[in-house]
């Protein structure tokens, strides 16, 4: 920080070149302020990751339970095809 600015490096690795750049308080904050969104939406991102695993093992199930994927696709809002792909990929998993 040299005069209430933020003097800061952004090294391009795939060129092997630096560029400095000079931010006021204000520019450090929306870049702060932006980085805080991204983290927010990745955390979001995963706990879908995690709700979809969900939906995708109780969709796997119920089609070995003998349920049709154009049922599923229905109640789930799918299209068969995503079913059956689904399915697909969840038996893959069990098999592991």
């Amino acid at each position: 920080m040299v005069d209430g600015r933020y003097v800061v490096r952004i090294r391009n690795r795939k060129n092997n070149t630096e560029a400095y750049l000079v931010w006021s308080e204000t520019a450090r904050t929306e870049f702060d302020r932006g980085q805080a969104v991204k983290k927010e939406k990745m955390e979001r991102d995963a706990r879908i990751r995690a709700d979809n695993a969900d939906g995708n093992a109780l969709i796997f199930e119920r089609n070995l339970a003998g349920e049709t994927t154009a049922s599923l696709a229905r109640g789930f809002n799918l299209s068969p095809t995503a079913i059956g792909n689904i399915c697909a990929k969840q038996a893959r998993i069990e098999r592991r």
